[in-house]
């Protein structure tokens, strides 16, 4: 049954997307999402003055602690990006690593897949080089096309995932909308204090 549902997610949209940035022709299976090497690759193209290849563990060998390694790196990189570059917090609740890294072709991990990819969609459709970026996009079936315009306007249209934070543009946001803002930085908030509480 996951092994199913794993096939289907490689047939999916965001996989075909991150297939256009797979010259070598390796991602075969989960597993070549789940070492972060070519996630990674793709993470380096949206800044290459700031992400390089060097720190990647380049030979995981399904190896889940190498693997979380890799993931940590991109996600931390992701942040960073959101953060520094678009002054945008990440605030959906980040992929959960082990349990890519742990059970790759489960269906909570495939959920987590999809999550990291939607969020790495966000950051190539919204930088500095995002010209060539997106003409990959545009080589893709239309219908592919769609669906990954929906996956960017969760990113850059909603505070589902990330949230603006120039301070200057509060006074131009409709109160309910801060409201929903104010309460969905609460729960993160929540869900991060909690987070270190279960790690200590």
């Amino acid at each position: 049954m996951s092994s199913l549902k794993a096939h289907q997610f490689m047939e999916s949209p965001l996989v075909a997307w991150v297939r256009t940035f797979d010259e070598r022709g390796t991602l075969a299976d989960v597993q070549g999402l789940v070492d972060g090497i070519l996630l990674n690759r793709i993470m380096c193209t949206v800044d290459p003055s700031v992400f390089t290849m060097a720190k990647v563990m380049q030979k995981v060998e399904k190896d889940p602690g190498l693997c979380m390694e890799n993931l940590h790196l991109l996600i931390s990189r992701i942040r960073q990006f959101y953060l520094t570059a678009l002054q945008q917090l990440v605030i959906v609740q980040l992929p959960n690593i082990s349990v890519i890294a742990h059970e790759p072709e489960s269906a909570a991990s495939l959920e987590q897949l999809d999550k990291l990819l939607v969020l790495l969609l966000g950051c190539v459709v919204q930088c500095d080089s995002k010209g060539p970026l997106i003409e990959r996009l545009k080589t893709m079936d239309l219908a592919q096309q769609q669906t990954l315009v929906g996956y960017i306007q969760q990113v850059t249209d909603t505070t589902d995932y990330v949230c603006s934070i120039d301070w200057n543009d509060l006074e131009d946001i409709p109160k309910p909308t801060l409201e929903g803002l104010c309460r969905t930085a609460y729960l993160h908030l929540q869900r991060v204090c909690q987070g270190e509480r279960l790690s200590l």
